[in-house]
């Protein structure tokens, strides 16, 4: 195993917290944002499976034992976990469940992880992204060569479809929380509100989106997108007319 660790121009006192650490590879970059960070790790990491940890996340002690469990057994491309929130809030896992929208991925389960075919894996990321960055373990082969940095918070989900819509990518989940999200207010995506998000997902990342994996949709799942953004840009005007817009402000992303 080994350990690296991008400080994308942080203020924390991040190289203090690693000096006396040297199983640590420790890189220092200006600031450019949590793909740019992801990237300069992956470009220094030697390993055949990969796992990004946010800086405000915390793993639990087996995730990794569990992940790459799960991943070699099956032979997997990726998987990934259910979290916690702090303070505690039901997660987007625990909605998608309550709503049952993940329920029909878990319909043959025998174990607390459930396995996902290509169409399967396909289905659930054009619906959404229940695996933010620190979620995932990934198999670096089959794996894209690098996160877009073009992105302003979905960098996780444009790589997952590339590797889910693009290719033909196998894996599985649990709903059992295997790591935790500290959330304080200045975290990249939770917490945000529902203005920020409406502008930086589906005004801005969406579009990335359209361009690159527009011509590999079914025209049922083209309008699928469609509606969604158009939900969305609907919902940001009901805003601007209450007076409730956010205007984006620039992201800033710690160590990662």
């Amino acid at each position: 195993m080994e350990i690296v660790v991008v400080d994308d121009g942080s203020t924390d006192r991040t190289a203090e917290a690693v000096r006396s650490r040297p199983e640590v590879n420790y890189l220092w970059q200006r600031r450019r944002g949590s793909g740019a960070a992801r990237n300069r790790g992956l470009a220094a990491a030697r390993g055949e499976l990969v796992a990004s940890l946010d800086s405000d996340d915390v793993w639990e002690p087996d995730f990794l034992e569990r992940s790459v469990a799960i991943l070699e057994q099956h032979g997997l491309d990726f998987a990934f976990s259910n979290y916690r929130r702090e303070p505690a809030e039901p997660t987007y896992l625990d909605y998608e469940v309550a709503a049952g929208r993940l329920d029909r991925f878990r319909a043959e389960a025998r174990t607390d992880w459930a396995l996902l075919d290509p169409q399967q894996a396909r289905d659930m990321f054009l619906r959404g992204c229940p695996a933010p960055s620190s979620a995932m373990l990934l198999r670096r082969a089959s794996m894209p060569p690098r996160w877009n940095e073009n992105l302003q918070i979905a960098d996780d989900w444009y790589l997952l479809l590339e590797m889910t819509v693009r290719a033909r990518a196998r894996g599985a989940f649990t709903l059992q929380p295997l790591w935790t999200k500290r959330v304080d207010g200045s975290n990249k995506f939770d917490g945000r509100s529902p203005a920020y998000m409406a502008r930086a997902l589906w005004l801005h990342d969406l579009r990335w989106f359209h361009r690159d994996f527009g011509e590999l949709l079914s025209a049922r799942e083209r309008w699928h997108w469609t509606h969604r953004g158009v939900r969305q840009r609907l919902w940001l005007a009901c805003l601007q007319l209450r007076g409730l817009d956010e205007r984006l402000q620039p992201l800033h992303s710690a160590a990662s």
